[in-house]
């Protein structure tokens, strides 16, 4: 995570009052350089993808489940992953196409804690034809993808 750091994520929740204050001033400051950024995306993403990501957050929702998927496309495999969550607005699916890189870091912290909620994310360039998509969870776990430009699609079930 370039902006929404875990280890201010972890200060805002578990600090003494005045860390916690200055833990929340610098977690305001990259928010705000965070979406200064992010409106470079809008030509990257699809238009829906890239306007449901500017108004509104999947914070707190709960992970259901994540999907790996191979495929055969023109004689070479293709990786496709979808996240699957649900929040108070319903059921959701993350889909990235022709994943270039999936890394997932989970270690339990807490019997029976799990990845907890979905807590922020960072979907940003990667270079001038991938994107990423990093997403922290409470529990301090970790999903990071990369994929090229347009192939993120986010559906309502």
């Amino acid at each position: 995570m370039e902006y929404f750091k875990t280890y201010l994520w972890f200060k805002m929740h578990n600090s003494p009052p005045l860390d916690k204050d200055l833990s929340d001033e610098e977690w305001k400051n990259n928010a705000n350089l965070y979406w200064s950024r992010f409106t470079h995306l809008e030509e990257r993403l699809p238009k829906k993808v890239y306007q449901l990501f500017k108004s509104r957050s999947f914070h707190d929702a709960t992970l259901k489940g994540l999907n790996i998927k191979q495929s055969n496309h023109k004689y070479k495999n293709v990786v496709n992953l979808e996240i699957s969550i649900t929040d108070s607005e319903g059921d959701w699916i993350v889909t990235y196409s022709n994943v270039l890189t999936f890394n997932l870091k989970y270690m339990e912290q807490t019997i029976g804690q799990g990845f907890n909620d979905w807590a922020y994310d960072e979907l940003l360039d990667f270079n001038d034809k991938y994107l990423s998509h990093e997403i922290i969870f409470a529990s301090g776990a970790l999903v990071h993808v990369i994929f090229p430009d347009k192939n993120i699609k986010v559906e309502k079930l």
